[in-house]
């Protein structure tokens, strides 16, 4: 979440599909030393080149891809998709309209791009604006309307979900015992043949 915040992404291997990156999360969380107290959110965020860039040399492996490319790489962040560990079959996605642009980050400082090095520093974090200049607006400031309204959506349906999904630890009703009518077992002549 770090690294979406302020658009520069890790160089990392990328999954090629969200049921990869699902099943990836799942993983890092199985194989934690401290077992979370809640299950945990799993956020995945779709990632895409713009439409108008090359595509970047890479590598596949099975799952996912690796850039082999040195210099950064301009990406937009197209959606978002996330569940809950303890319901994992229940996956929520929300679009980015238009999307955000982000980078993914050089493999070493000098191979960084022009623009690159005008949004980031050496460390991959946002440069704050010279002083003296007006703060930039960030990206998403004439959006704000558009996403707080998207948020009420997901909170109104969410707890919508809430009220109407039992508690995640009730156990179910005990099975109702019904007196089972058993018959006495045959006797030899009714019906059964003695050998």
């Amino acid at each position: 979440m770090e690294h979406v915040g302020h658009g520069n992404l890790p160089r990392t291997y990328w999954n090629s599909t969200r049921h990869a990156a699902f099943d990836d999360a799942y993983h890092e969380e199985l194989f934690q030393d401290a077992v979370p107290a809640q299950p945990a959110t799993h956020l995945v965020f779709t990632v895409r080149l713009p439409p108008a860039d090359p595509l970047p040399a890479f590598h596949t492996l099975p799952g996912s891809v690796d850039f082999t490319a040195g210099a950064d790489i301009a990406v937009e962040l197209a959606a978002l998709a996330w569940r809950s560990a303890g319901q994992p079959a229940v996956t929520h996605t929300a679009a980015f309209t238009p999307p955000v642009s982000a980078a993914v980050a050089p493999r070493w400082p000098q191979d960084a791009s022009a623009a690159y090095r005008a949004r980031y520093d050496e460390a991959g974090f946002r440069l704050s604006p010279e002083a003296g200049q007006p703060a930039a607006e960030p990206a998403y400031a004439d959006r704000a309307e558009d996403i707080s309204a998207m948020a009420d959506r997901l909170m109104a349906a969410l707890a919508e979900r809430s009220r109407s999904a039992p508690p995640l630890d009730a156990s179910p009703p005990p099975p109702s015992r019904q007196p089972q009518q058993t018959s006495p077992p045959p006797t030899p002549g009714q019906g059964q043949s003695m050998r």
